[in-house]
């Protein structure tokens, strides 16, 4: 009777997941199931506890390989999707840029996971320096000020050990007479 017990709590719990993965809502599993809010919570809680208990037990390199490989599954559907718009004679070109934009953010979202859990190398952005600002910041006629003030300043460093250094910039582009 207490094995009966236990396989009815399990399949309980088991339908419940299901429910609750299914995107139901806590209203529709109490319905669905016959459930008072205390029983919910009880269930919430042990549907919780598993989850945890599978975290802990798993590596963190582990943890990202079935994060990927679900959402390589998403992303293969919207894939799917694609081929499904376009035999459509393309009568929703939006539907179809939207799934490319979603798989877009997938595929960042893989990344950007990875490289927050070190499984994934992050590669320092490259910054150009002009003046000591990044020159990605400036407009074109800040930059042009900025990149002329750095040949004046290494002429002049030049001019220091150099008697070949001769002239001085005056301009970013020459004059023509």
């Amino acid at each position: 009777m207490r094995k009966k017990r236990k396989k009815d709590k399990e399949l309980q719990l088991a339908k419940f997941t299901q429910y609750l993965a299914s995107g139901f809502s806590r209203i529709e599993i109490m319905e669905l199931m016959g459930l008072e809010a205390n029983e919910f919570d009880s269930l919430y809680g042990k549907f919780y506890e598993g989850i945890e208990r599978e975290v802990q037990d798993k590596t963190t390199l582990r943890l990202y390989a079935e994060y990927c490989a679900k959402k390589g599954k998403l992303i293969r559907d919207l894939e799917s999707l694609k081929v499904a718009l376009q035999s459509a004679n393309w009568k929703n070109g939006q539907a179809y840029v939207a799934a490319v934009r979603t798989q877009s953010e997938i595929l960042d979202m893989m990344i950007k996971t990875g490289q927050e859990l070190n499984i994934v190398e992050q590669r320092p952005q490259e910054v150009l320096l002009v003046d000591g600002v990044d020159a990605r910041e400036l407009d074109s006629e800040d930059l042009e000020e900025a990149v002329l003030e750095e040949l004046k300043e290494a002429q002049e460093a030049a001019g220091q050990f150099s008697k070949k250094a001769k002239g001085k910039v005056l301009a970013l582009y020459p004059q023509k007479d």
